[in-house]
């Protein structure tokens, strides 16, 4: 991911070192292969499973692995094949735990278990909850008091043993997980019991997709209770509880966001998987409850083919409906809400429909033929509308089958085309959001907001005051000035189409399709010499004023910036006059205001955009300046990109200007407009010429500097600070120091020839080598004590204590994950 191994652990699986022998280039095209292997994987996993636990004909076998591997959680994540990992291993691991309490052996569930947390955190957490919930359920299916009590004590010991054992790789990720900007926003407080439930609504929804057979049983099996009074036994009883455990978070906003450990950004239900195996269950529990024979006999011949008519009317109607919605989740995905909200009821419950027909009135032969051709058909056209929809490349004359987007066909084709060198250290700025949201990984450049979204919660607000926008989800590098670009080693943009770019300070590279690569003009060397006050140089040293309007406070600190790297003002703030009401030719009153700016010296001139958006447009001399990359956001993308800090162009000397700006709210603070001179900058180009560093070289977790220094001083590197860099200076160790808000770097230098060799390794590497070296020691010797007939989880005082705690520990979860939150919309919270 970057130098500092950010989430390593994704890379630990060993199906995703198959790309280790595919070139870089090719990947998009081998991903539908590589989708195909971990799809045939989860099946077959899914169906070792049913087969050892649930006894059911070879026919509705295949429909419930179906059901599992093609689920709504398979349509929202297949392009995140990481997450599918953990889809893969959910049903060994839940095989395992039932062999555990059958057998007595746990080896087989701490192994699994280590696995899974190793190869995903983040979904690993969210299953030991899982399994917290689902042995909790299974406990009280069993008879024998002393096999609960056995079994809680084998859980917990063999749960704990697995976490161990995965620290060597989790206790890193989980440290570095602390200091990103995710972690920061997933702080548990009890306004998340307040949360709407209607946020993401479609995409919780989605999950549902291919779970019609379980709506219409849960429908007879009301009817069953309610009407026929029939009793359920403690196995269904089971498998209930634990589908409603998950079935709840789908329409409980507050239960979901503590399953997500506070909050969630972009992905809303990344444990649905574990719904889709809950859903299987139940139906193969409640299958061969009443497999044999229909609800209701119907003789008549004729209204049993109106039946089947009807059912096939009902299920090919909601197929319509699938590929109708087609083009609509490809281009959009199931994030614009509406359409894929509205088709995905529709298609639930004429499917559930034509499947409840089924149950009630056809016979075992008929019904287990019906499920089996709707189901197989259903699957076909997820496959090929959904997941691996058939398309052209204008650079490839065949037709091929791709799970990727054309975001990052766009991207490759883009990298290969312009010849970019990489040297792991210059930025290159995307002022389009129309290339892939990791396009920085796949041009080989870091982008400005670093390799990934999970950068540093330091590092990710400082880009915030420095005025660039950034969407957690995509590489969002719009704002900022030439100075912001400069100190931070950006040393080209990319623009899309039409977008104004003056050729003054950016020189074109090359056109390339719709894009277009400039070069910077006005750079600045990497690792520049400065003095102490770059130890001082955070948001701490403004006054309170500078944070009552955040748009100042943005020009106000890249003003504190410049002085602390060149000692003079580049920036100079610009004042409107009053706004003049005036009515437009559709009656609506708009205003607008102007600035009259004189130009001493050539300059750039900057305006802020307000946090909230609004409607509004900026003209200079009468001629309109239009934004194509804010323009093409949606309107979430828009408030995300608020405060962006935007241009609107160079002008010379002596030049005079009138810039208007229109809006229909009538405020005329909600802009900050400044200009950069640019006399000024070319004097901290020429101060840094020869006062920074004259070589470098990158190597893996490794970077070595040479630099010559007149007078002792401070090495400013525009690089991202963690715990773990170390650094020596001809051969003598020195610290390494966390400056400008502790998102980047600074060493401190002696005067004279300096060879710098810094090296990054996280310590909490040899923490968790230590803990799980203990764990392996710990696990030799359960192996041998097992060998010997010992049983530590067989002694009476150690299972009695398990099982109380294990279930206080699951009453009190219960109760905090789906008692506390209706109580939260019902009290004073």
């Amino acid at each position: 991911m970057d130098m500092t191994s950010t989430f390593p652990e994704m890379s630990l699986h060993p199906l995703n070192w198959l790309f280790f022998f595919i070139k870089p280039d090719h990947i998009l095209h081998y991903m539908a292969l590589f989708l195909l292997i971990k799809l045939v994987i989860t099946s077959f996993n899914i169906s070792l499973y049913i087969k050892r636990i649930h006894n059911v004909s070879p026919i509705v076998h295949i429909i419930l692995c179906m059901m599992y591997t093609f689920s709504g959680y398979l349509l929202q994540f297949y392009s995140n094949t990481f997450f599918l990992d953990s889809m893969m291993l959910l049903p060994l691991l839940m095989l395992t735990l039932r062999y555990m309490f059958y057998t007595g052996n746990g080896i087989p569930y701490i192994l699994v278990l280590a696995f899974q947390l190793i190869t995903k955190l983040y979904l690993g957490i969210m299953t030991l909850i899982f399994l917290m919930f689902y042995s909790f359920g299974y406990i009280f299916t069993l008879d024998s008091k002393k096999n609960k009590k056995i079994f809680s004590a084998k859980l917990g010991i063999y749960t704990m043993l697995s976490i161990l054992l995965s620290a060597i790789v989790d206790l890193p990720v989980l440290m570095k997980w602390t200091t990103t900007f995710r972690s920061e926003n997933n702080i548990i407080d009890l306004s998340i019991l307040k949360a709407e439930n209607n946020a993401f609504f479609s995409q919780k929804l989605f999950e549902l997709f291919n779970t019609s057979i379980i709506i219409a049983f849960l429908i007879l099996l009301l009817y069953q209770i309610f009407i026929k009074k029939n009793k359920i036994d403690k196995e269904l009883k089971f498998y209930l509880f634990i589908f409603f455990i998950m079935l709840i978070p789908i329409f409980n906003e507050p239960s979901l966001l503590l399953w997500h450990m506070g909050s969630y950004v972009h992905f809303p239900y990344r444990n649905g998987y574990m719904f889709a195996f809950t859903a299987i269950e139940l139906i193969a529990c409640f299958w061969k409850a009443n497999e044999k024979t229909p609800f209701f006999t119907i003789k008549s011949r004729i209204i049993q083919y109106i039946l089947i008519i009807s059912i096939f009317i009902l299920s090919f109607t909601s197929f319509i409906i699938l590929i109708k919605m087609d083009m609509t989740f490809i281009d959009y995905g199931i994030h614009e809400g509406r359409a894929s909200y509205y088709g995905d009821v529709m298609s639930y419950f004429l499917s559930a429909l034509a499947f409840f027909l089924i149950i009630m009135f056809c016979s075992k032969k008929a019904k287990e033929f019906l499920f089996f051709s709707l189901t197989l058909l259903k699957i076909i056209i997820t496959a090929i509308c959904f997941i691996a929809p058939l398309k052209y490349s204008a650079t490839n004359p065949f037709m091929y089958y791709t799970t990727g987007d054309n975001f990052i066909e766009d991207t490759i084709q883009l990298r290969n085309n312009a010849g970019l060198k990489n040297d792991y250290i210059s930025r290159i700025k995307v002022l389009y959001p129309s290339l892939s949201k990791n396009y920085s990984l796949i041009l080989g450049y870091p982008s400005i907001n670093q390799w990934s979204t999970e950068v540093d919660s330091d590092f990710y607000n400082e880009i915030i005051y420095m005025g660039y926008g950034h969407d957690l989800t995509s590489n969002l590098d719009c704002g900022g000035t030439i100075f912001s670009d400069a100190l931070l080693n950006n040393k080209k943009i990319i623009v899309y189409g039409n977008s104004y770019v003056p050729e003054k300070i950016f020189k074109k590279d090359r056109d390339i399709s719709d894009y277009s690569i400039y070069d910077m003009n006005y750079t600045l060397p990497f690792g520049m010499l400065c003095n102490e006050n770059i130890l001082h140089a955070n948001i701490n040293d403004l006054s309170a004023a500078d944070y009552v309007d955040y748009s100042t406070f943005m020009m106000r600190h890249q003003e504190q910036l410049a002085k602390v790297f060149g000692g003079e003002s580049l920036f100079e703030e610009i004042h409107p006059v009053e706004p003049q009401n005036t009515a437009d030719n559709e009656n609506r009153n708009n205003y607008f205001y102007e600035y009259n700016i004189h130009f001493n010296s050539p300059s750039v001139l900057y305006a802020v955009l307000p946090y909230e958006y609004v409607s509004q447009r900026f003209t200079i001399n009468g001629t309109e300046i239009y934004f194509p990359y804010f323009e093409e956001l949606n309107n979430t993308q828009k408030r995300m990109s608020m405060n962006d800090i935007v241009l609107l162009g160079y002008f010379d000397a002596d030049e005079d200007i009138t810039l208007c700006v229109e809006n229909n709210i009538g405020e005329t603070d909600i802009n900050r407009f400044f200009m950069i001179n640019l006399d000024s900058f070319k004097n901290l180009q020429e101060k840094y010429k020869l006062s920074s560093v004259s070589n470098y070289k990158v190597g893996k977790n490794r970077l070595d500097l040479t630099v010559d220094v007149k007078e002792s001083n401070y090495l400013f590197l525009p690089l991202v600070y963690y715990d773990g860099w170390t650094a020596k200076v001809n051969g003598v160790k020195t610290e390494v120091l966390p400056v400008i808000n502790d998102a980047f770097m600074a060493i401190k230098l002696p005067s004279g020839h300096c060879n710098v060799t810094m090296h990054y390794f996280p310590p909490t590497i040899i923490h968790g080598s230590i803990i799980s070296l203990i764990a392996l020691i710990l696990f030799i010797s359960l192996i041998i004590s097992k060998k010997k007939n010992k049983d530590i989880t067989k002694n009476r005082l150690i299972y009695s204590i398990s099982y109380v705690v294990f279930n206080l520990v699951s009453v009190v979860a219960l109760f905090i994950f789906y008692v506390l939150p209706i109580l939260a919309g019902l009290l004073p919270i």
